[in-house]
C-alpha cells in the first residue's frame, strides 16, 4: 500500500464568537461607561462588547457589567437596568468614544468630558456577551 504525503494549510485560530447577543436600549452614554436596558438577564462582572450605531456611525467598545438590576416598567413588563464600565478609556477606546459622541451629535466640542449624554433615539445597540446564560 502506497502512502501519499499531503500538506494541509496551517489552521488559523478561529475568532471566538459571542455566546449570545442581546439587543439593548441605551439610556445614557459617557466616556467611562453606559447605562442600558435589556429584556434578558445580564450578569454583573461579565465581560462584554457594546455595539452602537446611529445614522451610519458605529462604535464597538469592550466593557464589563458593573450593575444589573431587575426593574418593572409602568406596564408591568420586566427589564434589566445594566451599568457598563468601558475598558481602556485612557487609550484608543477613549478617542473612539469621544469621536462617536461628537459625530452623532450627543456631545459638542465644548461639553465636559465626564458628562453622561443621551443616546440618539434612532440608533441601535447590542451587547455581545461571553456567557450563554439568559
Amino acid at each position: 500500500m502506497e502512502t501519499l504525503a499531503t500538506s494541509s494549510p496551517p489552521l488559523e485560530s478561529p475568532t471566538p464568537s459571542p455566546a449570545r447577543t442581546v439587543e439593548v436600549r441605551v439610556v445614557n452614554f459617557g466616556l467611562f461607561g453606559a447605562a442600558v436596558e435589556a429584556a434578558s438577564r445580564v450578569l454583573p462582572g461579565e465581560p462584554c462588547r457594546l455595539i452602537c450605531s446611529v445614522s451610519g456611525i458605529a462604535v464597538e467598545l469592550d466593557a464589563r457589567v458593573v450593575r444589573s438590576l431587575l426593574r418593572f416598567a409602568a406596564s408591568g413588563e420586566a427589564f434589566y437596568e445594566v451599568g457598563l464600565r468601558f475598558e481602556g478609556v485612557l487609550g484608543d477606546a477613549g478617542r473612539r468614544i469621544l469621536t462617536f459622541l461628537v459625530e452623532t451629535g450627543a456631545a459638542a466640542s465644548g461639553d465636559r468630558v465626564a458628562e453622561r449624554f443621551p443616546f440618539a433615539g434612532s440608533g441601535q445597540a447590542f451587547l455581545e456577551l461571553e456567557s450563554a446564560e439568559a
